[in-house]
């Protein structure tokens, strides 16, 4: 769930595209575009650290868990 506050925001957007796009799209695009953003702020450790756990996600072999 979304705090109130954040949900109006991504039906602000979804409004402000005006063509059909679901608020779940958009919640992924913004997810990505911080994803983008902090990466590069990283140290290179804590780069090696991201990099393997979601790969270990995406392998199956995590549970999400830190």
């Amino acid at each position: 769930r979304l705090p109130i506050q954040t949900y109006a925001k991504v039906v602000a957007i979804e409004n402000f595209i005006g063509e059909k796009t679901s608020k779940n799209k958009i919640i992924n695009d913004l997810l990505e575009i911080a994803f983008d953003q902090i990466y590069p702020s990283l140290s290179e450790s804590q780069k090696q650290a991201f990099d393997s756990f979601s790969q270990s996600l995406l392998d199956g072999s995590e549970s999400g868990k830190l």
